[in-house]
């Protein structure tokens, strides 16, 4: 979430690899989630999508069609991970 990843390729990269993360995968969108509502990064997170649609593609619609799949109810969900640092 911050902006220390300034090339373009690995920017791309990080976002497909937030996507492979969580395709298909309940438990990782849940865990993200968490992590977006612990840290206050929703907003932030919207943001950077946004702003990089083009880089952040795979990840969107990894996100959209795992939620569409698993019919996820972020807000019922998401308290049952927790993070620990």
């Amino acid at each position: 979430m911050k902006d220390e990843i300034t090339k373009p390729n690995n920017i791309q990269i990080s976002y497909d690899l937030v996507g492979e993360i969580v395709k298909f995968n309940k438990h990782n969108i849940l865990f993200l989630e968490n992590l977006c509502c612990r840290f206050k990064w929703t907003e932030l997170l919207v943001v950077k999508l946004k702003n990089n649609l083009v880089d952040s593609n795979v990840a969107l619609r990894s996100i959209f069609l795992s939620a569409e799949k698993f019919n996820v109810n972020f807000n019922e969900e998401v308290f049952f991970f927790t993070y620990e640092s």
